[in-house]
């Protein structure tokens, strides 16, 4: 253990990499490492053509499991299974042979400064070497000594990128950018055509159908689905507070029965009944019940039959169970024919609507091009369609009968009273031609507001960047061997 802990000196050494190897997605290395097995091999893997002995693997699994117990807390079990410590482990392997190479070194005393900022080995607002001492035996599971080691190696990989990052600057016009592009908004009218527009005019014989299945089988495999019993406990109408309160009082102690016992008898004996929501997927979810959306997506990783609740939205409380679940397959074309049609003749339609589109938008260019003065709710009319105007948007916002369409939107920020038409603008929903209304620049007092804020975000995208794109190319080089995947 460091001879030494100060309880002056402490530094704000965050260390961030610890919360960037976490979060990054690691497919790159399978998930199916068992610990408990690596001692019945004697090499791990393989990195830059270098074998990993099991116990250096082992060692360095632990700083990772450790530094995951300190990111997300009481969450950990929660979150393990998501986490892909082994393909943590080979990245901090890799990252380490990096810092070898650049002869990255790290003192004691930021060793020291570091394990003192963590605020649990503190009482009294001063580092406790006692609460260290157990905390890093009975929590970590490791010694003192093997943390202090994995404290320095992780400051090591950290030191690396803070030299890497130091050449990084952000312009004063790179912010405003950024802050632009949040709050500037666009207003404009468009004309659309959508395939409902031209489905009467296609026709697809079974050949078709067929041809159109084959080709595109993937787009018609069925999700995983799931069917769910609830009861439903409605509020009073016009309920006071202390009414609803009497219901999830009862509804309370209804969850408590039916968890464990016979469902029919306890709800019959209360007047009440099991309903069912008929199958739904994640893609698709069953919203008309107005339950939440996160709560739809708890309940989708229930067991067969276990119960969730109680929950409730303003008219009622709720108490589901996952009846039954259907892993995801690739229905037979018999089964889904009127399905594949369907699909085949909007493809069609959603063509004719882009060419008839392109041939509108020649007519209004030449329009636009003679007249002074531009009219694109009358052109619209002319052309047998009427022209609608949003409302002035941001990027990302979610618009009237559009929904939240990129291609629209970034068209629609191309456009300027000197720029006013579009082009044809394709989305899955049909094809559009845009005209300028009305531009609302950024607020520039707001701006002096935020910009510190948001030139550290900026800052810290660009790190995550230059980190990413450092890590896959350590990663290539590496020509990394997983040797606990295959029995010796």
């Amino acid at each position: 253990m460091l001879k030494i802990i100060r309880k002056k000196g402490i530094i704000k050494t965050l260390i961030w990499i610890v919360a960037i190897l976490i979060i990054l997605s690691f497919g790159l290395f399978g998930t199916a490492y068992l610990v408990q097995d690596y001692n019945r091999k004697k090499y791990a893997g393989e990195i830059f053509d270098r074998k990993i002995p099991i116990e250096v693997f082992q060692k360095h699994f632990q700083t990772v499991n450790v530094n995951s117990l300190i990111q997300y807390g009481d969450k950990y079990y929660d979150v393990r299974q998501y986490l892909n410590l082994p393909g943590q482990t080979w990245d901090r392997l890799i990252l380490l042979r990096e810092a070898d190479k650049q002869n990255i070194q790290v003192s004691d005393k930021d060793v020291i400064q570091a394990i003192e900022q963590y605020p649990f080995f503190r009482k009294n607002d001063q580092f406790d070497e006692s609460l260290y001492q157990k905390i890093v035996t009975n929590v970590f599971k490791t010694t003192p000594r093997a943390f202090e080691e994995g404290m320095r190696d992780s400051l090591r990989v950290s030191k690396m990128f803070d030299d890497l990052f130091r050449d990084i600057k952000v312009s004063d016009e790179d912010v405003f950018d950024a802050f632009k592009r949040k709050q500037e908004k666009i207003q404009v009218s468009y004309l659309m055509l959508g395939p409902a527009d031209f489905k009467d005019t296609v026709s697809v014989s079974d050949e078709n159908v067929t041809a159109f299945f084959n080709e595109k089988k993937l787009d018609f495999i069925l999700p995983e689905s799931i069917d769910v019993e609830y009861v439903q406990i409605e509020f009073p109408e016009n309920a006071a507070e202390n009414g609803k309160t009497t219901v999830r009082q009862e509804s309370d102690d209804l969850m408590t029965q039916l968890s464990g016992g016979a469902p029919d008898d306890i709800l019959k004996a209360k007047n009440l009944s099991l309903q069912k929501t008929g199958f739904f997927s994640r893609e698709n979810p069953k919203t008309d019940l107005g339950w939440p959306l996160e709560t739809l997506n708890t309940i989708f990783d229930l067991s067969a039959g276990e119960w969730l609740g109680p929950f409730e939205n303003n008219k009622a409380v709720f108490l589901a169970r996952l009846k039954e679940r259907k892993d995801a397959y690739l229905p037979e074309l018999s089964e889904i024919t009127s399905k594949v049609k369907e699909a085949l003749i909007t493809q069609k339609a959603l063509e004719s609507a882009k060419n008839k589109t392109a041939e509108n938008l020649s007519l209004i260019q030449t329009k636009l091009a003679a007249g002074p003065t531009p009219d694109f709710s009358a052109w619209g009319k002319e052309l047998g369609l009427e022209a609608v105007q949003t409302p002035a948007f941001v990027r990302g916002q979610y618009l009237p009968k559009i929904g939240i369409a990129p291609e629209f939107q970034e068209a629609a920020f191309k456009l300027s009273a000197e720029r006013p038409l579009s082009e044809a603008v394709n989305t899955d929903q049909g094809s559009f031609i845009l005209f300028f209304d009305s531009y609302t620049p950024p607020d520039q007092e707001e701006f002096a507001k935020v910009k510190d804020k948001i030139g550290q975000e900026f800052i810290a995208m660009k790190k995550n960047e230059m980190f990413s794109t450092l890590l896959s190319k350590l990663r290539a080089q590496a020509n990394f061997k997983d040797y606990t995947q295959n029995e010796d």
